[in-house]
């Protein structure tokens, strides 16, 4: 009986120094660490610790114009496994690491300004790829394209971009035109003679110059006497006649000064 007691308590005293001993060997295995780099496409954006086992810090989303930022991932240009602040909590091989940023390309919505010609809904573009946009009409003129502010033309004639859109937000574009052509002859009024031109509507322009002995040229008129150029030939504003014209010269004569004799009456003062 007292043997038998003492077994028990020898064989329980064993079993509480192996459990100790576990306990103790567990208590100071070391997790390992390594480095997860994060990259935006081929470039290194930042590089962590992490230790197996535990969260990991994740950095600060990086920001791309005209993109949004949608994760980090072990696939790139997949975009099927999806790395995660947990994924050491769980099944994921501990390691160093590469993680991918993924990036949605924004959307922007243009409107347009038509200049007179006809009305267009609002289109929607995405960031870094081409568009095409609807073409215009208006009377007595051709389209030539779709400007931004800047006035660089973003489309040919057929609504089709030039380039990819890199905008990187909403905007108004407002459409090119160019007007038909007219043929303008001239009336020198027995000045020098100058040549037909040819003129754009709704453009500006430069006409030549006639010359007349003793007379300083003004510009050239239209039909109702209304003063088109200055006395250099050029436009005081842009061609609004849809049809060929034929334009006179205004000449201002040369000044002279006049003395009078009056044969003993009174004096009178000279006059221009």
């Amino acid at each position: 009986m007292i043997k038998s007691k003492t077994i028990r308590i020898l064989t329980m005293t064993i079993l509480i120094a192996l459990i100790c001993c576990t306990a103790l060997i567990g208590c100071t295995v070391k997790l390992g660490s390594f480095n997860i780099s994060f990259y935006d496409g081929d470039t290194e954006y930042i590089s962590i610790k992490a230790t197996e086992l535990s969260i990991v810090e994740l950095p600060a989303e990086p920001t791309k114009l005209g993109h949004q930022f949608d994760g980090w991932y072990f696939d790139k240009d997949v975009w099927a496994d999806e790395f995660t602040a947990n994924d050491f909590l769980k099944s994921r091989e501990p390691g160093d690491k590469k993680v991918y940023a993924k990036w949605l390309a924004t959307s922007h919505t243009l409107s347009f300004e038509s200049d007179n010609g006809s009305v267009i809904a609002d289109k929607v573009v995405i960031f870094g790829e081409h568009y095409k946009l609807d073409v215009l009409t208006k009377d007595l003129y051709t389209f030539l394209g779709w400007m931004n502010a800047d006035n660089e033309l973003l489309t040919d004639a057929a609504g089709a971009s030039i380039a990819v859109w890199s905008g990187g937000k909403n905007q108004t574009l407002t459409a090119k035109w160019l007007g038909g052509s007219y043929t303008v002859a001239f009336e020198s009024d027995n000045g020098s003679v100058v040549a037909d031109k040819e003129v754009i509507l709704g453009a500006h322009y430069n006409l030549d110059v006639p010359t007349k002995a003793n007379y300083a040229f003004l510009g050239w008129m239209n039909a109702d006497n209304e003063l088109l150029t200055d006395g250099t030939g050029a436009s005081k504003v842009v061609w609004a006649e849809p049809s060929n014209q034929t334009l006179t010269a205004k000449w201002l004569g040369d000044s002279y000064t006049v003395a009078f004799e009056s044969d003993n009456g009174s004096v009178v003062a000279d006059k221009e």
